[in-house]
């Protein structure tokens, strides 16, 4: 459904309060969040995130987290998506006027129905970004620390993020070992 209605930048910007760094992102901070941030209307979503998101269906769901200090030629957000069998916190970054310079996944989980794939970030002072991700087989009593590996990302200057690894590897990568 299309509107004709708009919103200013400095309105969707708003959705997202203000944090000081560092903080950290995991599963656990999307209770406490969703209780205090006020959910995406659908003009904002259709404005601005249907823009960024390549799969947004009746089951995606949206909440935006907070907006990192700000820049002074660009702006760091956070949201949150949901979708099937995968939670995910995003980090976009968003020149002066609105446009989309990057976004990654930071956090989350994502089950492909035989193991799932956790990871939590922390986002520092200086903008670096230190992640953690974990795979554990569903029918597996224990997790195996061995199956975890650690990342990094920044957000340079100009809004760009770069990482010691493509989140698309990150999330969809078969064995976080690389064994064979």
């Amino acid at each position: 459904m299309k509107s004709s209605k708009k919103i200013s930048l400095q309105d969707f910007l708003d959705f997202f309060p203000l944090v000081d760094l560092p903080i950290a992102l995991s599963e656990e901070v999307i209770d406490q969040i969703s209780r205090v941030n006020k959910v995406f209307p659908e003009i904002a979503i259709a404005q601005f995130l249907s823009k960024w998101e390549k799969e947004i269906d009746n089951t995606s769901e949206f909440l935006p987290c907070c907006q990192l200090p700000s820049q002074d030629d660009f702006y760091s957000i956070i949201y949150w998506k949901a979708s099937l069998m995968a939670y995910e916190f995003i980090l976009a970054t968003l020149d002066k006027e609105g446009n989309l310079i990057q976004k990654k996944v930071v956090a989350g989980v994502v089950s492909n129905g035989t193991s799932i794939i956790q990871s939590v970030a922390k986002i520092e002072d200086d903008l670096s970004i230190h992640i953690m991700v974990g795979e554990k087989k569903v029918d597996d009593l224990q997790y195996n620390p061995l199956n975890s590996k650690g990342y990094y990302m920044e957000i340079l200057p100009t809004g760009q993020l770069i990482s010691s690894k493509d989140e698309d590897e990150l999330w969809q990568e078969k064995n976080i070992n690389n064994e064979n």
